[in-house]
């Protein structure tokens, strides 16, 4: 249903995916999401501002930050995920946790992005080790 729902656009079907694999996997969640991308997908003219609008608010609070902070690049702007940890604690987006540092934190922060398709891997130093993100174009725009 949810698929049908994306009408064959893959920005839609990315986005969605995204979302999906974040949310509870309950009937009820996937419902709810279901009732969202019916709505984002109705009205041609604003779908994809509608589609990444989903996106964003799904968005766990504190990943936001991290997110919109992609903009201060230049569009398709690949910088060091080493780098970027750094300037996201710098910033002090990392919440406190007894458990983690705030490097650690900082690349589940990352992961979690690039999970939602929010962050592109651009360059990787082996087959686990992401070595260099970017946001891609139509992401740019929402972060600016």
């Amino acid at each position: 249903m949810i698929a049908r729902s994306c009408k064959g656009l893959p920005l839609a079907i990315v986005v969605i995916a995204g979302i999906l694999s974040t949310v509870s996997q309950t009937q009820a969640s996937w419902d709810d999401i279901a009732k969202k991308v019916n709505l984002a997908v109705s009205a041609k003219d604003e779908q994809f501002a509608r589609i990444l609008s989903l996106s964003y608010t799904h968005l766990p609070h504190h990943l936001r930050p991290c997110f919109l902070y992609m903009g201060a690049f230049p569009e398709d702007y690949e910088i060091h995920v080493s780098k970027l940890v750094q300037l996201w604690m710098a910033e002090g987006f990392m919440k406190p946790s007894v458990s983690k540092c705030s490097k650690e934190q900082a690349e589940e922060y990352l992961e979690d992005l690039v999970k939602r398709s929010l962050v592109l891997v651009t360059r990787r130093k082996s087959l686990m080790a992401k070595s260099k993100v970017a946001t891609s174009m139509i992401w740019y725009e929402t972060c600016v």
